[in-house]
């Protein structure tokens, strides 16, 4: 469903692109946006990162996975911030400094003329932005494919930890027992084959793997820098410690 996302994504930057005709095209990611840790980032603007052949170089915008667990809007609202940010690249203007950390007045102006609402942050100054109402209606039918690719993506991720559950009912557990069909994680099953359980990333991407392969560590997705985790489980520090605890003592057993 990553797939669906991103071309979501380039339709709703394309929208943008014609209203602000100024603006960049750009290569869109959705990837990890916790770089900081006390400081969540929801997406980020590179200028000329890619080169692409016969076009010379494009620039780039992520998508922080952890923002399509907000209303699509809200993710619609990131990319406009990260459009202020191409026009003022485009318009050759000073919007922030600090390493692009801090947001000044330039950056402010743009922003509201891409349809946001703008507060001022202590310390990153004019960062914190809100799309409206009337920006929502400019761009309704961006929005909704954008809507319907983000539940898709999570229906996906519902159908993944039901199918989780699902096999997780017939585990037959390291120590043997018999078991039916392909049998439990701790089992073999038909043909020899070892059992395997859907685990899901923060991005909704799933792979299929064992018992005894999970519990050597976690196995990180390259699209947003998150851990495939079976349903329920958390990546959140204290649980972290709780998952760490749990598989040293199933590989002690």
């Amino acid at each position: 469903m990553a797939s669906t996302l991103v071309q979501a994504l380039e339709t709703c930057w394309r929208a943008i692109q014609a209203r602000h005709p100024e603006l960049p095209d750009a290569v869109i990611l959705i990837g990890a946006g916790d770089e900081n840790p006390r400081a969540l980032k929801w997406g980020h603007w590179s200028p000329a990162r890619w080169t692409v052949p016969a076009s010379g170089h494009r620039s780039e915008v992520l998508i922080a996975g952890e923002s399509l667990s907000r209303p699509a809007r809200d993710t619609f609202g990131t990319l406009l911030h990260e459009a202020a940010h191409g026009l003022a690249w485009a318009r050759k203007i000073q919007d922030t400094s600090r390493q692009g950390r801090y947001h000044n007045k330039e950056y402010k102006a743009l922003a509201e003329q891409v349809g946001l609402t703008v507060e001022k942050d202590r310390l990153h100054g004019w960062t914190i932005t809100k799309i409206t109402d009337e920006t929502c209606e400019l761009y309704t039918d961006a929005l909704a494919l954008l809507e319907a690719a983000v539940e898709a993506n999570r229906r996906a991720h519902r159908r993944c930890a039901r199918s989780g559950d699902a096999e997780g009912d017939g585990e037959g557990g390291e120590t043997g027992g018999e078991t039916g069909g392909e049998g439990g994680e701790g089992g073999e099953g038909e043909g020899g084959k070892r059992a395997s359980t859907v685990r899901a990333c923060g991005c909704g991407r799933q792979i299929r793997v064992s018992a005894v392969e999970y519990t050597r560590g976690y196995i990180m997705c390259g699209l947003c820098g998150k851990p495939f985790l079976t349903p329920g489980e958390s990546d959140e520090p204290a649980d972290r410690v709780v998952w760490l605890v749990r598989a040293a003592a199933l590989r002690a057993a």
